[in-house]
């Protein structure tokens, strides 16, 4: 078989996974009584925590526990709080999915979190193309405009749905990949030497979704004060120090993360699960965070809610 097929196999879980509708919430997922603090989880598979080391459950792969949100929760309750946590986050899921179906669960929400986007963005319908398939597009073939305003639709949505005296954080997408100018035969032999150009490519288009998530939830928090409430929609931002780099024919925004697919990091501890390396069990952990990639999405989340959840411990 060639390396072409065994890829396309490989990648053929993750295209499904996406495209597949997500399903509803269940409304079996009940919060646990007497809580303080009504925390919801919303969003796609890399709020639902695929990737981790837990096996997901179906029909959505949720592993709350290894997921950021249940990971910054446990912080939470380390600093005195009860929490109600509803993980209504589902793989696959695309805003149209927050908007008309996960929305249901935040109506007494005091906490809000999710990541979205990257469904409506196509990458792993991208990803298909650069590795299996030949041709990889940059990420000018994104219609950001109309993804843009599908996120500024979105937030306005779920913060208008929650209590006046909510609060919503947004994340954006970590980086994939460690700087392609750094690898060497050694490192990156499972996921391919030769992907210098995917990894570049992926990593900006990363990052130009977290700007566009950026400018998203600034035009969402304005049009939130519209219906005479504050905004509050906090953007919160997990990627890794970012700077300007010739790609495709102009300068780009892109980041690199130092303990990502093809890094020097042991394979076991790296921040991303690649193609065929990791720590994830399933294919369709790849190219989503490790176990130590959520907890160090927990623990930049948890720096943005400290100062409205104050230690009581």
């Amino acid at each position: 078989m060639t390396f072409t097929r065994l890829l396309i196999r490989a990648l053929l879980p993750i295209l499904v996974l996406a495209l597949m509708p997500a399903p509803a919430f269940a409304s079996s997922l009940a919060a646990e009584d007497g809580a303080r603090v009504q925390w919801v989880a919303l969003g796609d598979s890399f709020s639902a925590g695929v990737g981790g080391m837990a096996a997901g459950q179906p029909p959505c792969l949720r592993e709350p526990d290894e997921s950021y949100a249940g990971r910054a929760r446990r912080i939470m309750e380390h600093h005195g709080y009860g929490v109600a946590f509803v993980h209504a986050a589902c793989s696959g899921a695309r805003t149209a999915d927050v908007r008309t179906g996960q929305i249901a669960t935040v109506t007494r929400a005091d906490l809000v979190t999710m990541t979205i986007g990257g469904n409506d963005a196509g990458f792993a319908t991208w990803l298909t193309h650069c590795l299996a398939l030949g041709g990889c597009p940059s990420s000018d073939t994104v219609d950001w405009d109309a993804f843009y305003r599908q996120l500024v639709a979105t937030y306005v949505a779920v913060r208008v749905a929650m209590p006046a005296s909510g609060r919503l954080y947004v994340l954006t997408y970590p980086v994939f990949y460690a700087d392609p100018a750094g690898w060497t035969e050694r490192q990156c032999p499972k996921e391919g030497y030769g992907v210098h150009l995917v990894a570049r490519r992926a990593n900006e288009s990363s990052v130009r979704l977290g700007d566009t998530t950026y400018w998203a939830v600034r035009e969402a928090n304005r049009q939130v004060a519209v219906h005479g409430r504050p905004g509050d929609i906090a953007f919160v931002d997990v990627r890794p120090p970012i700077r300007e780099e010739h790609l495709d024919g102009r300068m780009r925004r892109i980041a690199y993360d130092p303990t990502g697919v093809c890094s020097t990091t042991p394979e076991a501890i790296q921040s991303m699960n690649g193609l065929v390396s990791g720590s994830g069990g399933q294919l369709s952990d790849a190219f989503h965070p490790s176990s130590t990639g959520y907890l160090t999405m927990a623990g930049t989340l948890w720096n943005h809610m400290r100062g409205n959840f104050p230690s009581r411990s």
